[in-house]
């Protein structure tokens, strides 16, 4: 890992064993940094910037990018947004400065402004078509009240339809800066060229201050239960509660809650609510991860008219824990299942490297690096004490989704 006097931060996975690379730059914005003008502002920035390029612009940047058998995505999260290359080890360097060309100084034409935002505008409206999304939505704006955690990533139509180049280039102006940034460069690549070109580009931004972070972290609430409506054949239902700081050890133990309450087919949820009971299609749960408090959400597809025996066995899988605890053997099966999930992922070199760097964001380097061994360290008793930490009924948050005719 090498740090800059400006703030840049870059880290390297280096493996010779196959001829590929995977380039990687994380920014250290998401929906969590936008105020209400700004909604959308670091998605539609995604979007953009494979436009902006001055030397390389979109398509060149494309053609430069498929001729060489490689791939290229970007993502936008609450916390982060990433773009990343996978490509044939001698073009790493090559793909580098095309980003360094992009991400330094974007030229944000208005023409391409305008062109960008009707797609983004596009896949709002086709994320709110979809029945889950809906629900995720609702339960998120609801379960982080009062924080930026409640932010949509995506933004609204209307905003986005509204922005004018100039605010988009203010937003990125204003995040877009040398301690925001790592740069994550892993597989097989020649490490001279790629410091140089870091050091030519990347390594001349300016230092400048971080803007302040919004409020990330939600105390508990009060909230009765929703019900929407939507065109959808299912009814489906999320519940959840808040968890740990992202940055708590705590996360450990909350992983492996989350593999044995609904993690697998060998879970508690799956047992009772698909094998035995039958009143689920599908179960699962998950812990949210994102900068500031956690949530631990459980998610359902039923009948409507089963809606409330699932909320109310969900919650009464976790009181059975809280009141009884765990075997040894169960807390050791669950974290075997994480465990290899985690060995699985990680043979991707792109997916190993890009989680580093998140973590490495969330002020976290050594998360990747000690996760299998605090897994391991996570005991029966350590999951009935998180459930009786965090799992509080009176406010739990509970969303429901089911079709007009159903209601």
């Amino acid at each position: 890992m090498r740090k800059y006097e400006n703030g840049l931060q870059v880290i390297f996975a280096k493996d010779e064993s196959k001829p590929l690379a995977s380039v990687n730059i994380l920014i250290n914005v998401g929906a969590q940094n936008e105020n209400a003008q700004e909604s959308g502002f670091s998605h539609f920035i995604e979007h953009l910037i494979f436009k902006a390029g001055k030397k390389y612009p979109g398509l060149t940047f494309v053609k430069n990018i498929e001729s060489g058998g490689g791939y290229t995505n970007a993502q936008t999260s609450k916390d982060i947004t990433m773009y990343y290359v996978d490509i044939g080890k001698n073009l790493a360097g090559l793909v580098l400065k095309m980003f360094a060309d992009m991400l330094i100084e974007p030229n944000f034409v208005e023409s391409e402004v305008d062109m960008e935002r009707l797609v983004v505008i596009e896949e709002i409206q086709s994320y709110l078509d979809e029945p889950e999304d809906i629900l995720y939505e609702a339960f998120v704006k609801t379960i982080y009240k009062n924080s930026a955690g409640k932010n949509s990533i995506l933004g609204t139509k209307e905003n986005i339809k509204n922005a004018k180049v100039a605010d988009i280039l203010s937003f990125y102006k204003k995040h877009y800066i040398a301690k925001n940034i790592v740069i994550a460069v892993a597989g097989n690549f020649d490490e001279k060229e790629i410091y140089k070109i870091i050091d030519e580009t990347f390594a001349k931004l300016p230092k400048v201050k971080q803007q302040p972070l919004p409020n990330i972290y939600q105390k508990n609430h009060k909230t009765p239960m929703q019900v929407l409506e939507a065109n959808t054949e299912n009814s489906f239902i999320i519940n959840g509660f808040l968890g740990p700081d992202i940055k708590s050890d705590e996360m450990f133990a909350a992983e492996t809650a989350m593999q044995v309450l609904g993690g697998g087919r060998s879970s508690r949820l799956v047992q009772k609510l698909k094998r035995q009971d039958k009143i689920v299609y599908d179960i699962n749960c998950w812990l949210n991860h994102q900068r500031g408090t956690t949530f631990f959400a459980n998610f359902a597809i039923t009948k409507k008219e089963n809606l409330k025996k699932v909320n109310a066995e969900i919650c009464a899988q976790i009181e059975k824990i809280i009141a009884s605890g765990i075997t040894p053997q169960e807390c050791e099966r669950s974290k075997t299942a994480l465990l290899s999930q985690w060995a699985f992922q990680h043979q991707n070199i792109s997916s190993a490297i890009q989680e580093d760097a998140y973590w490495l964001l969330m002020d976290r380097k050594n998360y990747s690096k000690n996760y299998m061994q605090n897994i391991k360290k996570v005991k029966a008793a350590d999951i009935k004490n998180f459930f009786k930490k965090y799992y509080q009924s009176q406010f739990l948050t509970t969303v429901c989704l089911t079709s007009k005719e159903a209601k």
